[in-house]
């Protein structure tokens, strides 16, 4: 089929697919909460109005009751989720209990002494190149042997 998808029945699913769908479910779960919000909003707005048309000036020691209650719980919410999460960032971000010690790239077994620098040098690996060659590198090879 092609682009790493599988064949199942008439439909081809792929990971562009399949993020896509899941990003339309998700923005359209996001405008549904969000409509349901705003009625919630709109229902409150309106029972606000009715008591305080019923209670007269007692609304106000109600309401101000009623939101420190709701405050308090709100940053009781807070504070627990907010441990939670402290708790898992240091589960997650443990230090390894073993410090993992890799042996020496480079052992002297000669009788020659090698200085730090040249040490550093050999543990760059073979690949790293000290000096670059010149054009004629191969016929200058060949004269000298």
């Amino acid at each position: 089929m092609g682009g790493g998808g599988l064949f199942v029945g008439k439909y081809v699913q792929n990971d562009i697919t399949q993020r896509k769908v899941h990003n339309l479910r998700v923005t359209v779960e996001l405008k549904c909460l969000y409509m349901k919000k705003q009625q919630l909003i709109s229902q409150i707005y309106h029972l606000h109005i009715l008591l305080a048309n019923t209670w007269g000036n007692t609304w106000l020691y109600i309401q101000q009751t009623m939101e420190g209650k709701t405050k308090k719980v709100i940053q009781l919410k807070y504070k627990y989720t907010e441990k939670n999460l402290n708790r898992l960032v240091q589960e997650q971000t443990k230090k390894p209990k073993e410090i993992h010690t890799f042996y020496p790239t480079v052992v002297n077994n000669t009788n020659i002494t090698v200085t730090n620098n040249e040490i550093k040098l050999l543990e760059k690996g073979h690949k790293y190149n000290v000096h670059s060659q010149k054009k004629n590198w191969l016929k200058t090879l060949a004269l000298e042997a």
